[in-house]
This record gives C-alpha cells, sequence and structure tokens, in this order.
C-alpha cells in the first residue's frame, strides 16, 4: 500500500511539472497577488493520497486506499457591488482505489463535482484578505464492489446550497509575493439520491419502484466539509502551487450510512488571463 501510494505521489507531481513546463507565456514575476488589471485566474491541480470509504449499502466494512484528484479552477471578478463581488467555478474530479482490511476484496469509487460560489471580498489587514458568500454544486459518482454478486454498485448524486468561505495571506519572500489561500466549503441543504434499506437496484430502475429514493439532504443527516490549503510559489516562467486537498463527506439516509475521507497532496500551476470589460478596472483579491 505505502509503494501504491508513493508512486501515486510521483505520478502527480510529474503531471504537474509537465504542464507547468508548457506555460511558456506565463507571467515570471507574480504570483496570486496581482496589480488593478482586468484579470480571471485558471488553475489545474493534480494530487494523490488517501481514502476511506464506507457505504452500508454495499458492506459493513470499511474499504481504504489511494486516491486521486483533479481540480480545475476560474475566478473572476463582477460588476456587482462596486466590483467587489467574485464568482469562482470548481470541477472536481476524484477517483479511488480501495480494499478491505483483510485484502480480500476491493472497491473503485470516484465521481465528478461541479460547484459555483459568489464571494464577497473584504480587506482585513495588510497583505490579509477574506472572502465570503454562498454556492451551489452538484456531484455524480459511484461505487463499486467486485466481490458483491447481486448489488455490487452503488450510484451517488446531490445537489447542494453550499456555504464558502476563502482566506488570502500574501507576504514576501526571497523578493517575490507569496500567497498562503485556505478555503472551506460547507454544503448546508438541497437533495440526494439514496436507494432505500434493503431496495435493490432492478426495483428502483427495471420494474419502477420509487420507495423515498430522493431525499432532502442537509447540515444534520449530511454533515460534510471540503477544505482547500495552497501555497503560492513564484517560479521562472509560471505560479506553481502546492498543497492540500481535503474532502469529508457523509450521510445517512434511508437507514443507509455512507462517508468518504479523500485527503490528497496537490501540485498545479496557475494563470491569469486578460479579460475584455467596458466597466471601471476590476481587481482580483488575491
Amino acid at each position: 500500500m505505502k509503494k501504491n501510494i508513493i508512486t501515486s505521489l510521483k505520478l502527480a507531481m510529474f503531471m504537474a511539472m509537465m504542464a507547468v513546463s508548457s506555460l511558456g507565456h506565463a507571467q515570471s514575476d507574480s504570483t496570486d497577488d496581482m496589480a488593478s488589471q482586468d484579470l480571471s485566474l485558471h488553475a489545474l491541480m493534480v494530487g494523490a493520497g488517501w481514502s476511506n470509504t464506507l457505504d452500508s449499502y454495499l458492506s459493513p466494512y470499511n474499504y481504504k486506499g489511494t486516491d486521486f484528484t483533479v481540480i480545475r479552477e476560474t475566478t473572476r471578478p463582477t460588476k456587482k457591488m462596486e466590483g467587489n463581488l467574485y464568482v469562482q467555478t470548481l470541477f472536481q474530479l476524484n477517483g479511488s482505489i480501495l480494499e478491505n482490511r483483510a485484502n480480500t476484496a476491493k472497491e473503485y469509487a470516484g465521481g465528478l463535482r461541479y460547484g459555483i460560489n459568489w464571494q464577497y471580498a473584504w480587506k482585513l489587514a495588510k497583505g490579509l484578505k477574506v472572502m465570503a458568500g454562498p454556492g451551489a454544486s452538484a456531484f455524480l459518482g459511484g461505487i463499486y464492489n467486485e466481490r458483491n454478486s447481486n448489488n455490487p454498485g452503488q450510484a451517488k448524486a446531490d445537489i447542494m446550497v453550499d456555504l464558502t468561505a476563502q482566506a488570502f495571506y500574501n507576504f514576501k519572500l526571497l523578493r517575490r509575493e507569496w500567497l498562503l489561500r485556505y478555503e472551506i466549503s460547507v454544503p448546508f441543504i438541497g437533495m440526494a439520491y439514496s436507494p432505500n434499506y434493503g431496495q435493490s437496484y432492478y426495483e428502483a430502475f427495471e420494474l419502477e419502484h420509487y420507495d423515498h429514493n430522493l431525499r432532502c439532504a442537509h447540515f444534520v443527516n449530511s454533515p460534510s466539509l471540503r477544505h482547500l490549503l495552497t501555497l503560492s510559489v513564484p517560479m521562472k516562467s509560471a505560479v506553481v502551487r502546492v498543497g492540500l486537498s481535503a474532502n469529508y463527506q457523509q450521510a445517512k439516509l434511508n437507514g443507509l450510512k455512507y462517508h468518504s475521507y479523500n485527503t490528497d497532496i496537490i501540485v498545479g500551476f496557475s494563470k491569469y488571463f486578460q479579460r475584455k470589460t467596458t466597466n471601471k478596472r476590476q481587481v482580483l483579491p488575491f
């Protein structure tokens, strides 16, 4: 298991460095703290780490293993609220290869989450800024257990209203501007799909026997958190990001328990693009 994790981390770092090397036109003397320009931020990060998954519909046991992730981020200013309102979009793709404690069975889990956040920016002190606001996200994925013959798979889908926030801290090091960023997202309320206890997918889809399969999900029956901690490092031809991504998803719906705890070490890059605007100049808050 340790060898697989080390190999995965090396692969993620190699993918990120190949992506960074392709940025021949990236900014060379700046990080995520940019001058007053009409800019939109684009970032791509890849990573690998650890996963712990339990789905009582498939098995009463925890499955642990290696997780892989790809994160795509875009942030742009808007004309609203005197230019202090920003729109952030996030795509995160995860895939996990898991085993039970006895190493006698494997599970494969994965999915894609899309999120869009509207955040207002405040400058609290020199070099310190925060952004906060509502968001919306949608997830589609699934889990496959190779040991089960009757119901080997479990679909995962939800649409949520999120509470989101970010904090940025700029500091100088080696005559360059660096950026430390922490981001958190809390799913607050929405709808989620879940089979009922003892219900097969044959009954649900072939026989079309609906059994409370669309449930209201909220912070009580589905307490979850998504974290992202990154450090932007100025390099010769790009702004490189390194950090930690942690997704803690939990749910108890229809008598079934589910959790997915993913922690990934991530590496990637960010780049700024000039936007065509007709209003006054807008500035990214980081």
